[in-house]
């Protein structure tokens, strides 16, 4: 057991559907000598045990009572013989283009304790939203999670972030269109959060999550509530960017006073929010939306759109990823939103670029530009793509497009 470099893992309950695709994924990987699959069974009646075991687990049956992730989580890595642990759910997914990258990262042994992977949220409706998060860890005794629900890791620095063509899939939002399974998962969350909350009122991260909880089920007058306790907790304590996670709430709280017609208070913890960061996209699109929709001030919904999109476009810190991202849903219908607006403003130019990357960022691509159809027409075309910067060549612009 001494040459074990990884061990990978899992906690898993019923999961016999998505545990043979995840582990059919890492198969690659899973025959390595230097690889060891751990696998705790938390009580299922189907056959995700015989799955594990097909593929090479060791596997453990025990059941937590009361449930605890972290508990399960900590029994997990207890097991593990490798000198890396890399954390993986059974609604998780590797694709054939990351693997050989994932399996370098495993194979090289890099210094930092900690490394971030990305993930994409699969949806139903086509798309995903992008996150990071710390999954390969140094094993060492004082590596373990806290807190019964959305566990924490006590992650220590510094930190490596794996490249983005380094990711897995991650189905657990596959079924949010499904009302009575989004309930279900959420029912069954919430109540731990707020016996969380009940034991420790100033925890942010049980704040975080019960909040976002609350957005998501509607519950608008509970999200203000604990919102506002949430930024007198935050102004309490020394924020630094390893907190970016957190930052979420800023938007759940102006959504939810928009949702309410509030929006003086609204543009109140918009404000207070730029103290923290100015690159939160999510919450130029909620301003933006409220202005579009609600108020028919279309003048004052394109400058929240267009921060939202300069966001999105321009490289940032990369614990920003730490916050959960829709720009590979939200961007392509902004420029689209902004084509339009342009258009009717009679900026045929500016229209046309922003139809351009609208048409490029959408799931699948369109091989189409807008300038085609300006073929021959008496319009002035951009010297530079507006994706890549670089010169087009005279004769390329009205048919070249930017790969």
């Amino acid at each position: 057991m001494n040459d074990i470099k990884v061990s990978i893992a899992m906690i898993v309950k019923n999961e016999e559907l998505n545990l043979e695709r995840c582990l059919d994924s890492f198969l690659p990987i899973l025959i390595e000598p230097w690889v060891e699959l751990i696998v705790v069974d938390t009580g299922s009646t189907d056959s995700t045990v015989d799955v594990a075991k097909k593929h090479g687990a060791q596997v453990f049956m025990k059941e937590f009572v009361p449930w605890s992730f972290s508990d399960a989580r900590n029994y997990a890595i207890e097991q593990c013989h490798g000198r890396w642990v890399f954390i993986l759910d059974a609604d998780e997914e590797l694709p054939q283009d990351a693997m050989y990258r994932l399996k370098n990262i495993f194979w090289e042994e890099k210094p930092e304790p900690t490394k971030f992977i990305h993930l994409r949220n699969i949806f139903s409706d086509a798309g995903y939203s992008t996150m990071i998060q710390p999954r390969l860890y140094r094993n060492d005794p004082d590596f373990r999670f806290t807190g019964n629900v959305h566990n924490k890791p006590n992650a220590k620095g510094p930190f490596y972030f794996m490249q983005k063509e380094v990711y897995l899939n991650h189905y657990g939002y596959k079924f949010e269109n499904d009302e009575q399974l989004a309930n279900q998962k959420y029912d069954r969350s919430l109540p731990m959060l707020m016996e969380g909350y009940e034991k420790d009122p100033n925890d942010t991260h049980i704040l975080t999550h019960l909040i976002k909880t609350l957005r998501i089920k509607g519950r608008f007058d509970d999200v203000v509530k604990y919102g506002e306790e949430w930024v007198t907790a935050m102004q309490k304590i020394e924020y630094h960017e390893g907190w970016f996670a957190y930052n979420e709430v800023w938007i759940d709280l102006v959504d939810a006073y928009l949702r309410k017609d509030d929006l003086d208070n609204a543009l109140r913890i918009y404000d207070m929010s730029k103290k923290y960061t100015d690159r939160l996209p999510d919450i130029e699109l909620v301003m933006g939306s409220y202005y579009s929709s609600k108020l028919k001030d279309a003048e004052n919904a394109r400058k929240y759109y267009e921060r939202a999109l300069k966001i999105c476009t321009t490289p940032g810190s990369p614990y920003e990823q730490l916050l959960t991202s829709n720009a590979e849903i939200t961007a392509p219908k902004l420029y689209n939103w902004l084509a339009l607006y342009y258009y009717q403003a009679g900026d045929w130019q500016k229209s046309g670029d922003y139809l351009n990357m609208g048409v490029l960022m959408n799931n699948p691509a369109f091989k189409l530009r807008w300038d085609v159809f300006n073929a021959g027409r008496d319009i002035p075309l951009s010297e530079t793509c507006p994706l890549c910067k670089q010169n087009v060549p005279e004769d390329k612009r009205k048919v070249e497009q930017c790969q």
